[in-house]
C-alpha cells in the first residue's frame, strides 16, 4: 500500500481509492519514465501499484520507495484483464509502459470520476512525448485520427494505453483472450456496449505516448493494423480515402503527412493482398 495522500489535497478530489496497473513487455526505459511520472503524483490519490510482466526476464531497480508489485503474465489481454477484475473493489487506472503522465493528471483523473457518476470506463488520447521518434509523432497523430474517426463501432474510441476504470465495472466485459494487434479495443467495446456499460473519452484523461519505435515497427503496426486484425475483413483499416478531410480538420503537422500516407498505404496494400489471398483460397476449396 502507498500512502500518496496531501494534505493539502481538496477533499472534492480525494478518491474511494485508487490502484495503479502497468504492462510492461520489458522496455526498461520507457517503465521507468513511465512509474516516475506517477511517483511525482503521489500526494493526488491512494493505492496499490502492479506492474504486469510479460517477458520473462528479471525486473530493474525502479529509482523510488513505494513498494511495487510485480506479476508475469502471459499476453497484455489476461494482464488488462487482471486489472479489469480489480475493479469490483477499487477504482483502477491502467497504464502501458510507454505512457508518462502529464503533470496534474491524477488530480484531473480523480476530478474526472467526482464530475461523471454515471460513467463506468474513461480513456483519453496520445500526445507525444519529446522523446518520441518522427515515426512515434507519425504514429499518436494516426491514434487521434483513429479515435475521431469513430471506427467501425461508436465515436470516440478508447486506446487500451490508458484507461480508468470505475469501482464495480462490470466483469463480463473483457478483452479477447489472444488477439492479433489491431482489433482488441474495438472487440472489447463491442462486448461493453452490449453490457449498456457507459464510457467516455476526455482530454482530462490526455496522455504523453513515448514512442521511439523505428520505422520497421511503424510499417510492422501498419501491417498489423490490416489484414490480420481482429475486426471484420472489409473493415480493417484505420481509413478509407473518403476520410482525407479528417486530415485537415485535425490539423496535423506537414511533417507528419508523409508518414501517415505510408502507414495508410501499407495497410490498403496488405487488405488487398489478404482479399487476394482469400479469394484464391476460396476458389480453390470450392
Amino acid at each position: 500500500m502507498i500512502n500518496m495522500i496531501s494534505e493539502n489535497t481538496p477533499p472534492h478530489l480525494l478518491p474511494e481509492k485508487l490502484d495503479f496497473f502497468v504492462l510492461s513487455h520489458g522496455k526498461w526505459p520507457h517503465l521507468k519514465q513511465s512509474l516516475n511520472s506517477l511517483a511525482e503524483q503521489f500526494d493526488c490519490a491512494s493505492g496499490t501499484v502492479t506492474v504486469f510482466l510479460t517477458k520473462s526476464v528479471s525486473p530493474p531497480p525502479i529509482p523510488w520507495a513505494a513498494p511495487t508489485l510485480w506479476v508475469r503474465v502471459a499476453t497484455a489481454a489476461k494482464a488488462r484483464n487482471i486489472a479489469l477484475d480489480q475493479a469490483r473493489y477499487t477504482n483502477v487506472l491502467i497504464l502501458d509502459e510507454d505512457v508518462i503522465l502529464p503533470k496534474g493528471f491524477l488530480q484531473r483523473a480523480t476530478a474526472t470520476l467526482k464530475q461523471n457518476p454515471a460513467v463506468d470506463l474513461f480513456s483519453g488520447s496520445y500526445q507525444s512525448s519529446p522523446e518520441s521518434s518522427y515515426w512515434g509523432h507519425a504514429y499518436n497523430a494516426i491514434s487521434r485520427l483513429w479515435q475521431s474517426r469513430g471506427g467501425y463501432l461508436w465515436h470516440p474510441k478508447i486506446v487500451a494505453g490508458i484507461m480508468l476504470v470505475r469501482k464495480g465495472f462490470a466483469r463480463n466485459s473483457r478483452f479477447p483472450s489472444d488477439p492479433t494487434f489491431g482489433g482488441e479495443e474495438d472487440l472489447f467495446l463491442e462486448q461493453c456496449r452490449a453490457n449498456k456499460t457507459v464510457y467516455l473519452v476526455s482530454d482530462q484523461l490526455d496522455v504523453f505516448h513515448n514512442w521511439r519505435e523505428p520505422f520497421s515497427t511503424f510499417a510492422r503496426r501498419a501491417q498489423q493494423q490490416s489484414w490480420k486484425s481482429t475486426t471484420p475483413r472489409d473493415q480493417r483499416c484505420f481509413f478509407r480515402f473518403s476520410d482525407l478531410r479528417i486530415f485537415f480538420e485535425a490539423k496535423i503537422p506537414l511533417r507528419l503527412v508523409p508518414a501517415i500516407f505510408i502507414f495508410f498505404v501499407i495497410q490498403r496494400l496488405n487488405s488487398l493482398c489478404y482479399a487476394a489471398l482469400s479469394a484464391v483460397k476460396g476458389r480453390w476449396l470450392g
